[in-house]
């Protein structure tokens, strides 16, 4: 079960594309930790959040979220 939500975040951009060309919807990707999710929920668009990258620290990680594995 936890497969499938695994491989939705680590393939969001695909999931995102998919999603949009099967509803015919708009994606919003967003920085923010503080974005009302819910509001993009109501107005039928996808809200997809922008992550760092997967490689070591950086000075960008100071300035944006990233998933350390």
């Amino acid at each position: 079960m936890f497969e499938k939500f695994r491989d939705i975040v680590e393939k969001r951009r695909r999931y995102a594309q998919e999603w949009k060309e099967r509803t015919k919807g708009k994606v919003m990707g967003y920085i923010c930790t503080y974005v009302p999710e819910e509001i993009a929920y109501a107005a039928r668009i996808l809200p997809v959040r922008i992550l760092g990258c997967h490689e070591p620290p950086s000075l960008v990680s100071t300035n944006f979220f990233s998933v350390n594995r």
